[in-house]
């Protein structure tokens, strides 16, 4: 006798519930067809609000006393829920006895722990805690967005290892100030990530230090995470346009389900350049110079027709080396590769994919890790040299001095007043002169109390867009209707008598100086200063 229709059943499993022991090995127990709520339970309220990830095992059974092979066995989801917040899928771990937990594993695997993540756990953390806090360098180092998973690693490699992967719901970052060693005092970026599940097991956090050097025998890992796909999902989508017998290609609504409870959160940015900022560098003679320039972008759409793994594109004007970088969106993730300056474009994992760019044609060429989903871009970040021109060479810019040259503003000057301030690598460096001008301290040079003009050599290049600022005294007259110059010729070695007593570094001699026969040599100029000249 052929096995009919009414011969293929559902069994239920040994435990059919939400519970880690659920599932389980196939019952006698035929789910009847048809009944209301005959797998899973009525959807609640909280359910509705919050989301519900509901897990059932089914053994599929043929009840019949013949023998007949059953041949092309499929499950197939004909009906789809009315309310688009429901999503049903199919999958199977190929084990007639896994249990609920057993199967979860296999759903959460679709993501994998990676590389480590340019961070640390900042603190302790206990169970129950729905934010974390880690420690990242500075502002320049990219925090995780929201809907990042990362997963926190305690005891990595020994038996006792504890893991757990967390997805990120809101970020916040402050920069903060920290004491080193000798009362040296540094900063460090805290970033708090809000999580859409609470912590399950304890984590022992990191102190901050200043050279970033954590103990992770102790301390907990935090990891990047990579797309898996551990599992193939089954599930059905309604055709956006009708079918007809014959058909060799369909349009369904979207290739993607809902297999996990997601929430989405909109905030809006303002003020924000389309194209960022990028800094370069550019070899200018002995030196390397960082130049900031708005960055070159370029997108190249992703549809279903041309989604794949390898992407060639052609860059104008072409990228310069270490200003180049691609992302791209697979699986609702952004991953972005860098160039290393030499041609090669890596990720943090080469999971995430690899490529070269050839910085003279301009050609790129990138396979990206996993497939990059449907209607998202793949976005080309660049700086370009096209805009510079390199002109080292001379000895003017080839300079191994950093001089800067100031004058101010009131003369005659106490020249054992002045005080120089400026800022290099964040710290205040500063300077001072003697009454001779004569400046030293952070740097060196001199300034000249009759004119004001002066120069400094500093030992570090001030920091860009930093002031000079300088502190002086200076000397009035208490008189400015009376002359304060005088020319005249006098036989060489006789004495000058004023008609007042001179105050120190107020009186500038100037004589002209010719040889004997007749030819000038230039001026020579004295200033009293201390009583000599």
């Amino acid at each position: 006798m052929p096995i009919q229709e009414q011969n293929i059943k559902f069994l239920a499993s040994q435990v059919m519930d939400d519970v880690p022991e659920g599932g389980g090995a196939a019952t006698g127990n035929e789910i009847p067809d048809g009944v209301m709520n005959n797998v899973f339970p009525d959807i609640s309220d909280l359910d509705r609000a919050m989301g519900r990830f509901n897990l059932r095992k089914l053994h599929l059974a043929v009840r019949t006393l013949s023998t007949d092979m059953l041949g092309g066995a499929k499950i197939v989801v004909t009906a789809l829920p009315e309310d688009p917040a429901i999503g049903y899928t199919l999958f199977t771990t190929n084990d007639p006895f896994d249990t609920r937990a057993e199967a979860a594993n296999r759903v959460e695997a679709y993501l994998f722990k990676g590389p480590m993540w340019h961070g640390a756990l900042f603190e302790n953390h206990i169970t129950g805690m729905r934010q974390i806090r880690i420690i990242q360098r500075d502002d320049t180092t990219t925090l995780p967005p929201r809907g990042k998973t990362l997963c926190l690693v305690q005891n990595e490699g020994q038996p006792n290892e504890i893991e757990q992967y967390v997805r990120v719901t809101e970020v916040s970052a402050e920069m903060q100030t920290f004491t080193g060693e000798g009362g040296k005092p540094f900063e460090r970026l805290i970033v708090s990530l809000d999580l859409s599940d609470a912590l399950r097991h304890d984590f022992t956090g990191h102190q901050v230090n200043e050279y970033d050097v954590y103990d992770y025998d102790t301390g907990a890992r935090l990891r990047d995470t990579t797309v898996a796909d551990a599992t193939r999902y089954f599930g059905a989508q309604p055709l956006t346009q009708a079918a007809a017998i014959g058909d060799v290609q369909l349009r369904a609504a979207s290739m993607f389900t809902q297999l996990v409870p997601a929430a989405q959160s909109e905030e809006p940015l303002t003020y924000k350049a389309l194209n960022p900022d990028l800094i370069q560098q550019i070899e200018a003679g002995t030196r390397t110079v960082e130049v900031a320039q708005q960055a070159h972008t370029k997108a190249r759409q992703v549809t279903v027709e041309n989604r794949s793994q390898n992407w060639n594109e052609t860059l104008a004007p072409a990228p310069a080396p270490g200003a180049f970088s691609v992302s791209f969106m697979a699986q609702g993730n952004w991953y972005t590769l860098t160039d290393n300056g030499e041609g090669a474009v890596l990720g943090s994992d080469p999971g995430f994919g690899t490529g070269t760019v050839d910085y003279v044609t301009g050609t790129v060429s990138l396979t990206t890790g996993a497939l990059p989903d449907a209607g998202s871009q793949i976005i080309y970040t660049y700086g370009s040299r096209v805009h510079y021109e390199v002109r080292s060479g001379t000895e003017a810019i080839n300079a191994d001095q950093a001089t800067v040259h100031f004058a101010v503003e009131n003369t005659p000057v106490k020249a054992d007043t002045v005080t120089l301030t400026w800022t290099a690598g964040g710290e205040t460096k500063t300077a001072t002169s003697d009454a001779m001008g004569t400046i030293t301290g952070d740097a060196t040079g001199r300034i000249d109390p009759t004119t004001g003009e002066g120069e400094i050599i500093v030992t570090t290049l001030p920091d860009r867009g930093a002031d000079l600022a300088i502190a002086y005294q200076w000397l009035e007259a208490t008189d400015p209707s009376k002359t304060a110059s005088k020319t005249e010729s006098l036989p060489a070695a006789s004495p000058i008598t004023t008609s007042e007593g001179i105050k120190d570094q107020s009186l500038r001699l100037t004589f002209g100086i010719t040889s004997t026969s007749g030819t000038e040599l230039g001026d020579l100029t004295a200033v009293n200063r201390a009583g000599d000249l």
